[in-house]
């Protein structure tokens, strides 16, 4: 898994307008595993101990935080607009409706980035589930 969020980190560098949709994995990829490794809460333990309560919580969360996200930025005075490359069609707010899948694995990298950072901060390495 490393070794493939390295290679989603480099790919949109050189290919950009055919890889750009792996920046969203890449750092999901590279810190689970380490969470995992340090164990410390992370997806792999979550699937290895077939709990999809998290996982499915994180996508869901995702989905639902990407929307409310859009609906404002819709009716913001500055707001963004989005471009994307052979999907930009039925938009929903100003974000074309296959963009929103980039909130899913949004969210499971912000769940990876919480824990490899709380793990450098704290005394014991072992957290719960």
């Amino acid at each position: 898994m490393i070794i493939l969020g390295v290679a989603c980190l480099i790919l949109p560098i050189i290919i950009p307008d055919f890889t750009f949709p792996l920046i969203w994995l890449t750092f999901f990829l590279i810190l689970d595993p380490i969470n995992y490794l340090n164990k410390q809460p992370s997806i792999i333990s979550q699937l290895s101990n077939k709990k999809l309560k998290v996982p499915l919580a994180l996508i869901l969360t995702g989905f639902v935080m990407g929307f409310l996200w859009e609906f404002w930025n819709y009716w913001a005075i500055p707001k963004w607009t989005y471009d994307l490359p052979f999907f930009d069609f039925f938009k929903v707010f100003e974000m074309p409706i296959l963009g929103y899948f980039g909130y899913a694995p949004f969210m499971l990298e912000f769940y990876a980035m919480y824990w490899f950072i709380k793990g450098l901060f704290s005394k014991s390495r072992s957290f719960p589930e």
